[in-house]
């Protein structure tokens, strides 16, 4: 048996974006979803109540989709949007994760450090995590955005018995007021979602979450 998170990214980066988000949440195609808090506006407070149910639940985990300005106070960005994390939710993120990690590197060793501080996991986006021993899947997170679906099949084909493996979506609509580069992509992406349910027990996969992932892990 494979285990597999299936994530959402982005969910307070666009009203059109969390609708799409929260039906395949409730839907149970994705496990998981991460927040991106300092987008978060009154307009999307029906859309985070629901998503707060879906946690409460037990059904899904919610990371802390973490954004960084520039490459300086890195610590206290963090600690901005955690303390924002705890108060709409009144819990601390299931995890941490990087949005758009590439261009902040230099951010892994205080993203890595409050991980610890909050005894939480942190997203598999390479070895430099894992060198910072903090609780991660074992291997690197899988970005599904991708054009051609057969890509996604061919990954499932090299997970292994008994480890716990994250794929990564941006599911949504297009959103003529959102300037995210993968605005076009968000639709395609909604379809590989439930074209992937269909692929799980073809590969003896179990979906999991960030709740499950840490209750197996000492």
């Amino acid at each position: 048996m494979k285990y597999l998170i299936i994530t959402a990214d982005d969910f307070g980066y666009s009203p059109v974006f969390n609708k799409v988000i929260l039906d395949l949440l409730e839907k149970g195609y994705l496990t998981n979803t991460t927040v991106m808090v300092n987008r978060l506006t009154e307009e999307q407070g029906q859309q985070l109540e629901r998503l707060k149910a879906l946690r409460i639940s037990g059904d899904i985990s919610i990371g802390l989709h973490l954004e960084f300005r520039d490459h300086k106070n890195y610590e206290k960005e963090i600690q901005e949007q955690v303390a924002a994390f705890q108060k709409i939710f009144h819990r601390k993120p299931d995890y941490l994760d990087i949005h758009k990690y590439p261009s902040f590197k230099d951010s892994f060793r205080s993203v890595a450090a409050e991980c610890r501080n909050l005894h939480v996991p942190c997203r598999n986006t390479g070895p430099a995590f894992l060198a910072e021993g903090i609780l991660s899947t074992p291997d690197k997170v899988f970005f599904g955005t991708v054009k051609d679906f057969s890509r996604i099949k061919e990954w499932l084909e090299t997970l292994e018995d008994g480890d716990f493996h994250e794929i990564l979506f941006h599911p949504g609509k297009r959103d003529p007021a959102c300037r995210s580069s993968l605005n076009r992509q968000r639709e395609l992406d909604a379809e590989h979602v439930v074209m992937l349910d269909s692929q799980l027990q073809k590969h003896d996969i179990r979906k999991a979450n960030y709740l499950d992932f840490k209750a197996k892990k000492p």
